[in-house]
């Protein structure tokens, strides 16, 4: 069994809804109202069936799709290298690389008063560590 497109279902659908209507055009009285025997009413109710599976089958298709773009965009997300972080080097030279591939080249800060110093000596004299209050003092 071949496995329909989402643009043929689509067609499918739009001509056997075309047919349906204009079943009911043809057996619509001047008044508005419908005069039709038992065996065009049973043929109304069996379209009206395969237009049911007909939009399933449709409704699937679409999931199917959206599905797999979702599925490539992950991929191309995955395999995407992740920017790099910038970090200071001896120098106290960042080099920001955010935007790799974006075809401007890397640019350069330069970070006061950091050169040679932990992250611990940066902690303890910070004016949040200098000012701070609370705690277990005795």
């Amino acid at each position: 069994m071949e496995m329909a497109t989402l643009a043929m279902r689509a067609e499918e659908l739009k001509s056997r809804r075309n047919e349906l209507a204009a079943l009911f055009e043809k057996h619509r009285t001047t008044s508005g109202e419908y005069d039709m025997p038992p065996d065009v009413l049973a043929e109304v109710r069996s379209r009206n069936e395969e237009l049911d599976r007909l939009g399933r089958e449709f409704a699937d298709l679409q999931s199917l799709e959206a599905a797999e773009r979702h599925n490539a965009a992950e991929i191309e997300r995955l395999t995407t290298p992740a920017p790099r972080v910038p970090h200071a080097g001896r120098s106290g030279v960042r080099s920001s690389t955010f935007g790799v591939g974006t075809g401007s080249p890397p640019t350069e800060h330069r970070i006061p008063n950091t050169e040679h110093r932990s992250l611990g000596d940066l902690f303890i004299e910070s004016r949040a560590y200098r000012e701070f209050e609370g705690g277990n003092r005795r």
